[in-house]
């Protein structure tokens, strides 16, 4: 193997350990912890390591940067000046090129290092990085965590000059949330747009999440404000009261409103009277029908704790 081909190799081999370093920081920084976290307790030791890493990022990223600084300070002692002197030598053989041939040549190489570090050494690793973020991390988090534990004390030297810096700029680092209400909300309406979930999914999973932010009043019907109706109550009353509240379901009480018997609504009531059930027209009619015979017949368990949740003071 000639001098100039091991140059070569060797800058090749340089840059794909750039690449590898690349590569391993943007598939831990993009990694889902939940995911790694899953992984970790169904036994998968790589994951476990990779979630390690995750979370002590200090030590993560000062040993990434030590690898690829390592890996340019390499490349720079090589730097592919034997490359540069044949590629001289080969364009001095043309007489119009021989006064400009080592400028040419040198200019020529530095133009290959640097397309080739940006393409073999960071795009290409770091979109192979985003393709798989999880199992890269995992891949290469043992050989990275050993790494660490070589350069141990630089690594240490760098996350504590990183610290002392980030305190003299008074920049606290805070804990990430993995997940917010609006990564889930897009999560969700992505979803959709891959046929992953219904159309109508992402409104109730809004709602979902909006729930915290109501109030009790918006919940729950003040007892002030409640329309009750009286089950001895004549029809044409517990009509006045339906058509006058615009509700649709109506408390019923028994005597006082402390003896809830349970609901009314007003399709009930229609159905009733669809089905032929004559009306109540008094306290003393003895029609054995009536739209409100069927609720003493249902307790509401439920309707319960609603009478309770608001009585003064919400007991």
């Amino acid at each position: 193997m000639s001098a100039m081909t091991l140059e070569i190799a060797v800058i090749f081999a340089l840059l794909l350990a750039n690449g590898l370093f690349a590569m391993s920081e943007i598939a831990v920084v993009s990694a889902r912890k939940t995911r790694l976290r899953q992984r970790a307790e169904s036994g998968n030791a790589r994951a476990r390591a990779a979630l390690e890493l995750a979370e002590n990022p200090n030590r993560f990223l000062a040993t990434v940067q030590v690898g690829i600084t390592l890996v340019g300070t390499l490349a720079a002692a090589f730097g592919g000046a034997r490359v540069a002197s044949s590629l001289a030598d080969f364009l001095a053989q043309a007489p119009w090129l021989a006064a400009y041939a080592r400028p040419l040549s040198f200019s020529l190489v530095v133009a290959a290092i640097t397309l080739a570090s940006l393409i073999i050494g960071e795009l290409v690793p770091k979109r192979l990085g985003l393709a798989n973020p999880e199992g890269i991390a995992a891949f290469i988090a043992g050989p990275l965590g050993a790494l660490s534990r070589i350069v141990s004390p630089l690594v240490t030297l760098l996350s504590w000059g990183t610290d002392v810096i980030l305190k003299l700029l008074r920049i606290e680092a805070k804990p990430v949330v993995e997940v917010t209400e609006e990564e889930v909300g897009l999560l969700v309406r992505e979803g959709t747009r891959a046929g992953v979930f219904h159309p109508s999914e992402p409104a109730m999973v809004e709602g979902v999440l909006a729930l915290d932010r109501l109030s009790l009043g918006e919940l729950m019907t003040p007892r002030a404000k409640i329309i009750w109706v009286n089950v001895h109550e004549p029809h044409d009353a517990i009509w006045h009261k339906i058509v006058v509240s615009g509700h649709t379901t109506f408390p019923v009480y028994d005597g006082n409103r402390d003896h809830v018997v349970g609901v009314v609504t007003v399709k009930a009531i229609y159905a009733n009277l669809a089905a032929g059930i004559p009306p109540r027209q008094g306290p003393d009619d003895p029609a054995a029908g009536g739209a409100l015979d069927p609720v003493r017949q249902r307790p509401s368990r439920d309707l319960q704790t609603h009478r309770q949740a608001h009585r003064p003071g919400g007991r």
